[in-house]
């Protein structure tokens, strides 16, 4: 369950190409499977796709082209989300737009300006790795909104194959579940120890996700969600007049990098379904370049959300009554 590095699959002919690259992608802490024949490469791939989060080919190559190579990846959909780049001493524009048209990434000259590969390199990993993460999150909090035990039932009630993982100021810890089942604690430390510990903290930080754990990736999120957060305060006093002015509203949840509720009432379904919300709206706002401006739901057992940017935060509202519902959203409105 744990990746701490990446895992790259290159692909060229000509093996000192190969052994070049090998050289240049283990330096930096990479993992490299490397291939002379395109074939025995789309081999390996059909059978340990999964484990490998990128790869790089030669274009001109024998007995099948980079291009033929790049379709056959794409053509399967287990494949298909590894990001492609080529390397290719063939200076034709009009391969190279074949090439992106098919889903290449980048595509870099040969001979290899090694300083600008890596670091072309390192931002598209970091990207897919972000990527990935926010689509499989769960939640996000901290000791406030969850305490270690219910953090335990929580993943239980989801049936989560992943991880929760856990930081403080100084230090850091990862619980891996299978099906909603505790299984063991990262790096083989003994699990009831690492759970004490984590009884004892005073705060963390914590998130949930689906998947693989890449430290990178988590890391990197937090750093970026947690910033977020801290330029963000708010004293949840000042939300007492809407309550006071709507008797059907019966909490309000403000995103501080996660959901939390004004009262305190602790509902995990309901976060988590608010959290799934945000995560589209913002991939709305990422691939479109428009967000939706408000959402209103009716959940099964009768009662409503509202969820919309409210007094500078993003907020849902969560009613029992249809009356009030409809009065805070033509409020908000103006009309």
């Amino acid at each position: 369950m744990l990746q701490t590095k990446y895992n790259i699959l290159t692909v060229d002919d000509h093996p000192f190409t190969t052994k070049i690259l090998t050289k240049i992608l283990q330096k930096q802490g990479y993992n490299v499977q490397a291939f002379n024949d395109p074939l025995q490469a789309h081999d390996f791939l059909l059978k340990n796709g999964e484990w490998i989060d990128l790869i790089v080919s030669d274009m001109m190559m024998q007995p099948m082209s980079g291009i033929e190579f790049l379709i056959k990846i794409k053509e399967l959909p287990t494949l298909a989300r590894i990001p492609f780049v080529f390397l290719s001493a063939a200076n034709n524009d009009n391969l190279r737009r074949e090439a992106f048209e098919l889903g290449a990434m980048d595509f870099f000259d040969k001979p290899v300006n090694t300083n600008l590969f890596i670091s072309k390199i390192q931002s598209i990993l970091k990207n897919i790795a972000l990527n990935h993460l926010s689509s499989n999150i769960l939640l996000t909090g901290d000791r406030e909104m969850l305490t270690p035990t219910e953090i335990i039932e929580y993943c239980d009630m989801e049936k989560l194959s992943g991880y929760a993982y856990f930081q403080n100021s100084a230090l850091e810890t990862t619980l891996f579940f299978t099906n909603g089942i505790l299984e063991h604690a990262g790096e083989d430390r003994d699990l009831s120890k690492e759970f004490d510990m984590l009884q004892e903290w005073k705060d963390y930080t914590f998130l949930i996700s689906r998947g693989k754990l890449n430290l990178h990736a988590v890391r990197g999120f937090l750093k970026s969600d947690n910033s977020t957060a801290t330029r963000k305060t708010v004293s949840f006093e000042k939300f007492n007049k809407i309550f006071n002015q709507y008797p059907g509203l019966l909490e309000i949840y403000i995103h501080l990098g996660s959901w939390r509720s004004v009262r305190g009432e602790k509902d995990h379904q309901l976060e988590t379904l608010l959290t799934q919300l945000y995560r589209m709206n913002n991939e709305l706002g990422r691939d479109y370049g428009r967000k939706v401006s408000y959402n209103c739901l009716q959940l099964t057992d009768g009662r409503r959300i509202l969820m919309l940017y409210y007094h500078n935060y993003e907020l849902a509202f969560l009613f029992n009554d249809e009356k009030d519902y409809k009065a805070l959203l033509k409020m908000w409105r103006g009309n």
